[in-house]
């Protein structure tokens, strides 16, 4: 008689070690996944700043294009000469506490009847500016051309 070994019944393993590693995995998973988020979100909360700051920086641009507008028949002397000055413009207080300002430069003429002036805004840190060239005409200055300028 062949008899066959009898086999004895083998126990369930528990596997307590594989779930340990899959909670383990899954709480890094998550912890890199917020990490990811707070990145972006940061990051777009500067992008967000930035631009309230740009948007600022181009409304003083104007504004500094109409002080220097107001500002070339009293630097004018004479028919159309514009001679070197530097005019600081005047911001109400909420404006300059924070650290704001605006700059009107007159360059050297290039000819009777032309001016150069750069208006130069800064806003926390950052600096914007253009280029205007005006045009004496008989109805007085008039602006010929804008150019932003590189940033700074």
């Amino acid at each position: 008689m062949n008899r066959m070994p009898r086999r004895t019944p083998r126990r369930p393993r528990q596997r307590r070690g594989l779930a340990m590693l899959t909670a383990i995995a899954l709480i890094a998973l998550v912890g890199v996944a917020m990490a990811a988020a707070g990145a972006v979100f940061r990051l777009d909360l500067r992008r967000t700043a930035a631009s309230v700051q740009d948007a600022q920086l181009r409304q003083l641009l104007v504004a500094g294009e109409r002080a220097a507008r107001e500002a070339l028949p009293a630097a004018g002397a004479g028919a159309g000469a514009v001679t070197e000055s530097n005019h600081p413009v005047a911001l109400p207080p909420a404006l300059a506490a924070r650290g704001e300002s605006l700059v009107v430069r007159f360059g050297p003429r290039k000819k009777d009847g032309e001016a150069t002036a750069t208006v130069e805004a800064a806003l926390e840190g950052r600096v914007a500016s253009q280029t205007l060239l005006y045009e004496r005409g008989p109805g007085g200055w008039r602006l010929a051309s804008a150019a932003l300028n590189p940033p700074i």
